[in-house]
């Protein structure tokens, strides 16, 4: 018999060989399961990743080094989310600073109207405005004189209105008409629209009231499921009709007619939202309501009127300055006036954009449907039907020399600054809002006029997902599930 005595060296190396997977397994563990609470991804736009999709389409963004160039607006990308009951994410771009006044980042909310949350990652009219800057935090005062000493004061003895623009931000003090009166008797909006569309309201002393007759045209393949849902100031949904659809999900183009509505007593004073989400199928016809106000928010989808009456002219007012319209039926294109202005569209399909230089409210009209019309701004169907209940909006085509701004208000972090003329502009999102059923997030990525720049080279893109952070406990009881 003869015994092996091993050294103190190879026992030690032996130890290491076996521990060595116990190690990495372990380490990549703990690295999935973020006990700090946070769980990053990074990955280069040109890089295969099991989270983060390529930005598409590749037309809209080509491939530029090791980065894509953003060329086209708007461009998209998804996310897959990982496991481990995360419940925010912050989302961080690398790219090259360029001429692009605008970029910003938004994530898909609803599915059906296509909403997505908006969140800033440069804004150079801020960054670059040369005005008196007041800070706190990430909120921003921009004044063109030196009025108010802190953001607080602006607060607190705001100015008129119709001087203030914001930007992803509201005013402490929410809008309230002290001569407002109710309505008497109801308004018919007889007008067809199409798809998703918001309107604002505002309720004092009355019952919120809104019916719809709607249309579903199938002409699409799918289910035409949709809602009629009312929003207060706070954000929070008040009322809701749910739609279904009529049980033709073909493209058969077999119209039915349906009535949708809501009714809500008592509400506090206020502005109020209503959304009307359907898809492109759902036709809205006749809208009914004892509401003084119905004012749409950045778009008209004024429909066709085929199979329902003879094609008619729709008139409507505005305060967009920015417009952006396309038709999309071969026998549609047409002119449309804005103010004292003429857009004309000389094909289908083909968007056609305009800066519309008349002030204030603008009388517009279009002599048949099927045109879509969006713009950062408000419209109505009638003078006596517009208010409107919001400051200036500052997007990448306000003029605030012309529309009389003298003060800028906006939640905004100015991008990082990193090497080689880059910036990393960050943005924060709820999952709960972003969470798509299939456990994915759905990024667009919008800037405004792009076409007309060099483009944005983005780089790198990082996730990171946070979670309340775990225990030893929770980490020792995490792994033996895994294990056993």
């Amino acid at each position: 018999m003869r015994i092996s005595h091993r050294s103190t060296s190879e026992l030690l190396l032996h130890g290491v060989i076996i521990a060595v997977p116990f190690v990495v397994l372990a380490v990549l563990v703990l690295h999935r399961l973020a006990p700090s609470g946070v769980f990053t991804i990074d990955a280069g736009t040109q890089e295969l990743s099991p989270y983060i999709n390529r930005i598409l389409p590749i037309e809209r963004a080509p491939n530029d080094g090791d980065g894509v160039r953003l060329i086209e607006d708007p461009a998209y990308f998804t996310v897959n989310i990982p496991h481990g009951g995360y419940t925010s994410v912050d989302v961080a771009l690398d790219f090259a600073l360029s001429d692009q006044s605008m970029f910003e980042i938004g994530a898909l909310t609803d599915a059906t109207s296509q909403s997505y949350d908006f969140r800033p990652l440069v804004n150079a009219r801020i960054d670059n405005a040369g005005w008196d800057v007041l800070r706190d935090g990430d909120r921003v005062l921009l004044q063109r004189a030196s009025t108010y000493g802190s953001i607080a004061s602006f607060m607190a003895n705001a100015p008129n209105r119709t001087a203030i623009a914001t930007y992803h931000a509201t005013l402490d003090t929410p809008y309230r008409d002290a001569r407002y009166t109710p309505l008497s008797p109801s308004q018919k909006i007889d007008v067809s629209l199409r798809g998703s569309h918001t309107f604002t309201t505002y309720v004092k002393n009355e019952t919120l009231d809104v019916t719809l007759v709607y249309m579903d045209m199938n002409r699409t393949e799918g289910a035409d499921a949709g809602a009629l849902r009312v929003w207060n100031e706070a954000g929070e949904v008040v009322a809701e009709s749910r739609i279904d659809d009529d049980g033709i999900t073909s493209d058969a183009q077999q119209s039915s007619t349906h009535t949708v509505g809501v009714r809500v007593a008592h509400l506090a004073e206020g502005v109020y939202t209503v959304e009307m989400s359907g898809t492109s199928d759902i036709f809205w016809r006749v809208i009914t309501t004892p509401q003084r106000y119905v004012t749409f928010v950045n778009q008209l989808y004024i429909a066709d009127d085929v199979g329902y009456r003879t094609p008619r002219s729709t008139s409507f007012v505005t305060t967009a300055k920015h417009l952006t319209v396309e038709t999309f039926h071969a026998d549609s294109p047409q002119s449309i006036s804005v103010g004292s202005q003429t857009l004309l569209l000389p094909e289908s399909h083909e968007k056609v954009q305009s800066d519309i230089t008349d002030a204030g409210l603008v009388a517009a009209l279009t002599p048949v449907g099927d045109v879509k019309i969006t713009g950062a701004g408000l419209f109505a169907f009638s003078s006596a039907s517009f208010f409107n209940p919001y400051p200036t909006r500052l997007t990448a085509y306000t003029d605030l020399d012309r529309e009389g701004i003298d003060y800028v208000f906006a939640t905004y972090r100015s991008p990082l600054s990193l090497a080689n003329s880059s910036v990393r502009g960050v943005a924060s999102f709820d999952l709960a809002k972003i969470r798509q059923p299939d456990d994915t997030i759905k990024f667009t990525l919008s800037a405004p006029g792009i076409a007309d720049t060099t483009g944005i080279r983005v780089n790198n893109i990082r996730l990171q997902f946070h979670k309340p952070p775990m225990t030893f406990g929770d980490v020792i009881q995490k792994i033996v599930n895994r294990i056993w």
